[in-house]
C-alpha cells in the first residue's frame, strides 16, 4: 500500500531524489526488484529527473534478484535520460550478469568502461571471471585475469580462485595448478575456496593423489580444509577406486567436525 501511495505521489510531484533512492534501495533489500523498477519508471513518466544514485539503487535491486536483463535495460534508460553511469552502476550490472553466467554481457560491459571514461575495478574484473567460470569459459577467464593485472587492479585471491574453478570446470587442471603457483609467487595466500576449486579440478580429472597433496599443503600453511575440499578429495578417490584413502578422509572429516552426509 505504501508503495502505491508513493507511486501516486510521483505522478504529481517532482522526484525527491533522496526519498526515492531510499525507497528503491529498500525494495532491493527485500528483493522486490519489480517494485524498484516500476517506481523509477513512474517517477520518470511523472516528469521527475533522477540522479545516478537513484538509478544505481534500482540497478542494485535487480542485481540482488539476479535480473540481469532488467539491470541492462536500466543502464540503457540512464543513457537515454542523459545520465552518465558510474562504476557502481556498471559493477552492479556486471554482478547481475555473473549470477546467471552471462559472461558475454559481463565481458562486453567491462570492455565498455573506457567509453564511459571509467577505469576497471577489482570487483568488476572478478565478477567477469566468475561469470566465465559459471560457463566453463576458462580461457576467457584467464584473459580477464591477465587484463586485471595490466590494469593494476588485480589479480587477487577472489579472481584467482574463480579462475582456478573455471579451469577445473573446463578440464584444464594444468592451468588450475599454475594459477595456484601464481598465487604464491604474487604473495597471495590461497584460502579454502582456492584449494576447494583446485581439488574439484583434480577430482574431475581423476587425480586423487594430487588432491591428497593439496590437503597436505593446506595443513602446512594452516588452512583448515572445508567440507568442499574434503568432499572433492573423497570424490577423486571414489572415482579411481582408492577406497582405503577415501575412508581415511571420511574419518578425518569427523574429527574436524565437518559432519559428512
Amino acid at each position: 500500500a505504501a508503495l502505491a501511495v508513493w507511486a501516486d505521489e510521483c505522478r504529481v510531484q517532482p522526484l525527491d531524489k533522496i526519498g526515492s533512492s531510499a525507497v528503491i534501495a529498500a525494495c532491493g533489500r527485500a528483493i522486490k526488484w519489480e517494485h524498484a523498477v516500476r517506481l523509477l519508471e513512474v517517477a520518470l513518466l511523472g516528469g521527475g529527473r533522477p540522479d545516478i544514485a537513484v538509478i544505481n539503487a534500482a540497478v542494485s535491486a535487480c542485481e540482488k534478484a539476479a535480473r540481469w536483463q532488467a539491470a541492462l535495460q536500466l543502464l540503457d534508460d540512464a543513457g537515454a535520460a542523459g545520465l552518465q553511469p558510474d562504476v557502481i552502476s556498471l559493477n552492479s550490472t556486471i554482478s547481475a550478469c555473473r549470477l546467471h553466467g552471462q559472461w558475454v554481457q559481463a565481458l562486453a560491459l567491462l570492455v565498455s568502461l573506457p567509453s564511459w571514461a571509467l577505469l576497471p575495478t577489482a570487483i568488476a574484473c572478478n565478477a567477469v571471471v566468475s561469470a566465465c567460470e559459471r560457463s566453463a569459459q576458462w580461457e576467457r577467464a584467464l584473459l580477464v585475469l591477465g587484463a586485471s593485472g595490466r590494469a593494476m587492479v588485480g589479480p587477487d585471491v577472489v579472481g584467482l580462485s574463480a579462475a582456478i574453478s573455471a579451469c577445473g570446470r573446463g578440464g584444464a587442471w594444468v592451468c588450475a595448478n599454475q594459477l595456484l603457483h601464481q598465487m604464491y609467487q604474487l604473495g597471495i595466500m590461497p584460502n579454502t575456496v582456492s584449494f576447494g576449486a583446485l581439488m574439484s579440478a583434480h577430482s574431475r580429472a581423476r587425480r586423487w593423489a594430487h588432491a591428497m597433496c593439496l590437503l597436505s599443503n593446506m595443513a602446512k600453511i594452516k588452512v583448515t580444509p572445508s567440507f568442499v575440499c574434503c568432499s572433492a578429495a573423497i570424490s577423486a578417490c571414489e572415482i579411481t577406486g582408492a577406497w582405503p584413502v577415501a575412508m581415511g578422509l571420511l574419518a578425518g572429516m569427523n574429527q574436524l567436525l565437518l559432519h559428512p552426509d
